[in-house]
């Protein structure tokens, strides 16, 4: 088979793009397939040598509103911002991206609202041209009005292609499926790499007799309960927590305009100069260096607002349950749900650093049953996730098979 997978966002060597389109063009070459991955122009040179990835489009959607055109003229600045994104991405899709008639599936992992007129030309354009095959769209929930009248022009601009879409969370699936009124597959996620998630025992032990080691991976996000998690370890209760038994391990990888995490984290780094307890991990980490993080783990933190993650999937917490980490996950999220299904841990109350403490306190009194649990639902879920898992799913898109 032939596949075309389309991430604008894929750019940077670290972060979950790369994950995800890597770990599909090795899934791919695996099997046999042809893969040709459409990325973002800025691409990381260390990606230039591979023959499958190809840079080609100029704006990043997850960054439109840094775009400094129009700015300080109200909703006119709005509009010549939007006019000029889907403008750009349209000339990219239309110039640059060769789907080809022998193109099994089409996988664009994520369609912004601010650029959906450019893929409507797009499809229209296919269609028009006679191009007959595939499309497989990845819903997110990050803008509640991109739902079914957005879809159905979509499906109605692309009437020579068949249109599946599919959502990497069972509560974003479900919403759309009340929006939109039809099935939507269930996709797996693609960055869970089989053959290094069991740490060794003599690592772990060696953890386990010093101090509890607990985890933050990630973007250092207010989405992300940065600051909210900053505030709490920096308090004496958190510090003098358990007397001492605790060392906390915090990446600060900074979003860029997000202000008042980047005031979280010179907080946190001010505390750690003071504070043995508490160890930063600044910036993105390689690979090799994030996985290390995530096996040396002992609890994995997962602090996030429910407001910003009540329906959407995280990559970390698929990775944490499948190394088979006992989690600390905010109450009222889709990480509580999937906690609950398929890993181990207990949930706070968001905002609440006495609930997070008593979460905290409660899982370390009790983490061997904690993480026996983790562990036995480990490799279940592992079945569940990865390249392979994936690339088995655009497999059956591609031949009529989306459930």
């Amino acid at each position: 088979m032939r596949f075309v997978y389309i991430d604008e966002n894929f750019s940077d060597a670290g972060g979950h793009n790369a994950d995800y389109a890597l770990g599909i063009l090795s899934a791919c070459e695996k099997r046999e397939h042809s893969c040709a991955i459409y990325a973002n122009r800025r691409l990381d040179s260390s990606f230039l040598s591979f023959s499958g990835i190809i840079p080609v489009f100029s704006i990043k959607t997850s960054t439109l509103h840094q775009i400094g055109l129009g700015r300080g003229l109200g909703r006119l600045g709005q509009a010549m911002r939007l006019a000029y994104s889907n403008i750009s991405h349209g000339l990219d899709l239309l110039r640059k991206v060769n789907i080809g008639k022998d193109c099994s599936l089409v996988l664009i992992a994520g369609i912004s609202p601010r650029v959906t007129l450019a893929y409507l030309v797009w499809f229209a354009y296919l269609s028009l041209i006679g191009m007959r095959t595939n499309i497989a769209i990845l819903l997110h929930d990050q803008a509640p009005g991109f739902a079914g009248l957005e879809l159905r022009l979509l499906r109605m601009a692309g009437f020579r292609q068949k249109i599946d879409f599919a959502a990497q969370s069972p509560s974003i699936a479900e919403q759309f499926r009340i929006r939109f009124h039809e099935p939507i597959c269930i996709m797996p996620m693609p960055m869970v790499d089989h053959s290094r998630r069991k740490p060794s025992a003599e690592g772990a032990g060696q953890i386990r007799k010093e101090k509890i080691n607990v985890l933050y991976l990630g973007l250092a996000s207010s989405a992300k309960g940065f600051g909210f998690l900053v505030d709490t370890l920096t308090s004496c209760r958190a510090i003098d927590a358990l007397g001492g038994a605790l060392k906390f391990t915090i990446q600060y990888n900074p979003v860029k305009g997000d202000e008042l995490a980047k005031q979280a984290g010179e907080r946190l780094s001010a505390a750690a100069e003071s504070c043995h307890m508490i160890t930063v991990l600044r910036g993105p980490l390689a690979k090799d260096a994030y996985e290390t993080q995530l096996v040396m783990a002992d609890v994995m933190i997962l602090p996030y607002d429910p407001r910003c993650y009540r329906y959407i999937q995280s990559g970390i917490i698929t990775q944490a349950i499948a190394a088979g980490k006992p989690l600390i996950v905010s109450a009222d999220s889709n990480l509580e749900k999937e906690m609950q299904l398929h890993g181990s841990g207990i949930s706070f109350e968001y905002g609440s650093p006495a609930s997070f403490m008593d979460a905290l306190c409660h899982l370390v009194d009790n983490l061997d049953d904690f993480s026996g649990k983790a562990a036995l639902k480990s490799a279940a879920y592992l079945q569940m996730h990865g390249p392979a898992a994936y690339v088995a799913k655009m497999e059956a898109m591609a031949t009529g098979r989306p459930e």
